[in-house]
């Protein structure tokens, strides 16, 4: 479950604490890609 704030999920995939943007879109060009399982 969740445990902190803020908490996003990219199918799936917990992203804690406050994050870039550029985060973001790294983890959802690599879930785009197929490379992460």
């Amino acid at each position: 479950g969740v445990q902190s704030t803020p908490t996003f999920f990219i199918n799936g995939l917990a992203i804690v604490g406050a994050q870039p943007l550029e985060a973001f879109k790294q983890i959802i060009d690599l879930e785009l890609a197929g490379k992460i399982p």
